[in-house]
Formats: C-alpha cells, sequence, structure tokens
C-alpha cells in the first residue's frame, strides 16, 4: 500500500495552511483552527471547529493529528467525542458531561440510518487511500481525553474496506473496548457502544482520518487544498 505524502513538515503547519485555504470558501468560513491542548506543539492535535468555544467537546470537528503508533505518519479527517454521562456529573467538570446537544447524538441517529456511509466512500474515493476509524478510550479522571502526552487507557482501530465499508479490526482493544472488536459496520459499532452500560464511566475519542506522510525533503505532496478536498470536505456537513 502507498501512502501518500503532504508538503507540510507537521500538524500545525498543515492545520494552518488548511485554515487559510478555506478563507475563501464562504461555506465553512465560520470554522476556526485551535489547538486540541492548551499547551500545544507542532505535532499535537489541531482542531477546525465552528467558532472558538471554552468547551468544544460538544461538536464533531475536523482534526489534524500524528498516528500515535506510527509517528512518521500524519492523519486527518473527522473526530468527535462520547462524553461522561450525566449520572456521573458530580465526579467530573461540567464540561465533559454529555447532554443531547452534543455530537454524539447525531451520530447515533446518523449511524443508524446509514448517513455516514457516502462520506466515507467520497473520502475513500478522492483520495484513493484507506480509511481509519479509531477509538481511544479514558479513565473518568483522566477525561477529557487526550491531555497532552496523555496515551489512551485502551485503543481499538479498524480499516475501513473501500467497497463494502466495513470494519477490519487493525489494532485490537485491550480491555474495555475490547467487546467492540468485532464490530462489522459503523452502524454496529456505533449500536455496541451504546449497549454496554459500564462504558458510560469512560470518555471515548471517535476519529475517521486517512494516514499521510509528512513532507519529503522536496516537499512534494498533497497541498491543502488536497487535504481540504480529499479528507476533510467530506466531512463538512458534519461539523457542528
Amino acid at each position: 500500500m502507498v501512502i501518500e505524502s503532504v508538503q507540510y513538515p507537521s500538524n500545525q503547519e498543515a492545520a494552518r495552511a488548511v485554515f487559510r485555504h478555506i478563507q475563501a470558501l464562504p461555506a465553512v468560513r465560520h470554522l476556526r483552527l485551535q489547538p486540541a491542548h492548551a499547551v500545544s506543539g507542532a505535532f499535537d492535535e489541531w482542531w477546525l471547529v465552528p467558532g472558538m468555544h471554552r468547551s468544544p467537546y460538544r461538536y464533531g470537528k475536523l482534526f489534524v493529528a500524528r498516528v500515535p503508533t506510527a509517528p512518521l505518519l500524519m492523519t486527518t479527517g473527522f473526530c468527535f467525542h462520547r462524553g461522561i454521562g450525566r449520572h456521573l456529573d458530580t465526579l467530573v467538570d461540567s464540561t465533559v458531561v454529555m447532554d443531547a446537544s452534543w455530537f454524539w447524538s447525531r451520530f447515533l441517529s446518523d449511524a443508524l440510518a446509514g448517513a455516514f456511509a457516502a462520506p466515507l466512500q467520497e473520502m475513500s474515493a478522492c483520495s484513493k487511500s484507506p480509511v481509519w476509524i479509531t477509538l481511544n478510550l479514558y479513565h473518568l479522571d483522566r477525561a477529557p481525553g487526550p491531555r497532552a502526552g496523555y496515551p489512551p487507557d485502551d485503543r481499538l482501530t479498524f480499516a475501513v474496506d473501500a467497497t463494502t465499508l466495513a470494519l477490519k479490526p487493525q489494532e485490537l482493544g485491550e480491555e474495555e473496548l475490547a467487546p467492540l472488536t468485532t464490530a462489522s459496520s459503523l452502524r454496529e459499532l456505533a449500536l455496541w457502544i451504546e449497549s454496554i452500560e459500564d462504558l458510560w464511566w469512560f470518555w471515548i475519542d471517535v476519529y475517521i482520518g486517512l494516514r499521510l506522510r509528512y513532507a519529503p525533503e522536496d516537499h512534494h505532496g498533497w497541498t491543502a487544498t488536497d487535504l481540504w478536498e480529499r479528507a476533510l470536505a467530506p466531512w463538512a456537513h458534519w461539523v457542528h
């Protein structure tokens, strides 16, 4: 499998280039660029969110990040969060307690309806690259993960079949996420997450993205326009 390169040597430079590009696109000029962490570096995670907010976790977002298990690779696409359940609101900060306004509610309804087939197929077709889905899980006392430098307490990664959109496990969950390993579709994955009561004690990040190499010495590769059109634009409808 050939992995394409980008022209940018870091997440920060790639994210800023994409942000400059979308300033000329009226439909998404409301998006704002911000780091995922209060203290950020060139290779930390960056988000495009609908405005600047103290607590952006409730929104679906576009992201640029480093592949945690492959530091020479960037991943970019769409992400969102499953927050802490309301019955635990006395144990955590209110900004991480999920309610009906969080994107997670929209994710569930759209996943059950099969609405994500279109952006998954568009992303795969435009990029001619595999699409990856990663779940990062954090214990209650570490929400909202990921905090800078903190690895997740459990991780599960799937590759998405370009033709059938079936999920193929690549990195198996070892603890809390282990029961989800055999989910065969995004719809099934959403249903299983909701059906496991113990998961309400945990914070879960969901990333849907492509993987690309950071800039080679000649800096040839995908431009900000390519990143937008091939990896990010297919998800713009869900950034809210």
